[in-house]
């Protein structure tokens, strides 16, 4: 916007030549990028604002993984919790359980369903994969299993794992009102059993 408004960039006749019309439309461009980059930087302080004021936002920020957008997600889209049942019932709804392929008595897991909200799923994966960064430069002195557990996965799948954690979790200090235990944020030291 600004830009536009410095310059007079349409020649006197009117007519725009090629090397003229690349850069006015290049400017129109940069002027869009300016709006949006004032408009996005509005929304996060609105955002960033609401967190402050709400308590249940606040307290899901103790969760690893989950920053400022992530807990205002998490704590306007459950509310009081009382919508789901259980904490696998809301991470089931965000798409990061495992698909169910069992019949006859023989289970089998299949990838995660990707149904359901996919920008807090989004969200809630890239926390996880920071968390997980963090703790492989940890060098696996604080966190053993993590390191175990990325010797036997792939690193986005430990990764949907622990999102899966965090939304149980979330859910939890929501409906119950409870606090994050920093105790209890490691991944299993054995994998899940997967019949073949």
């Amino acid at each position: 916007m600004k830009l536009l408004e410095s310059k007079n960039f349409l020649p006197l006749g009117g007519e725009l030549g090629n090397r003229q019309y690349t850069g006015f439309l290049t400017l129109l461009v940069l002027a869009s990028i300016d709006r949006l980059t004032e408009s996005a930087a509005d929304l996060h302080a609105r955002i960033t604002a609401w967190h402050k004021t709400c308590e249940a936002s606040k307290r899901l920020e103790q969760i690893p993984g989950v920053g400022v957008l992530t807990a205002t997600y998490l704590a306007a889209m459950l509310g009081d919790g009382s919508a789901y049942r259980s904490g696998r019932q809301f991470s089931a709804s965000l798409g990061l359980v495992p698909r169910q392929l069992s019949t006859g008595g023989k289970q089998k897991l299949g990838g995660i369903t990707k149904k359901g909200d996919w920008t807090l799923r989004s969200l809630l994966c890239e926390g996880a994969i920071s968390v997980l960064r963090h703790r492989l430069r940890d060098s696996g002195r604080h966190f053993p299993g993590t390191t175990r557990r990325l010797e036997q996965k792939s690193m986005k799948s430990v990764a949907v794992e622990l999102a899966n954690r965090n939304a149980r979790t979330a859910w939890a200090m929501i409906r119950h009102g409870a606090d994050s235990d920093p105790a209890r944020q490691h991944l299993a030291k054995e994998p899940m059993a997967l019949a073949a």
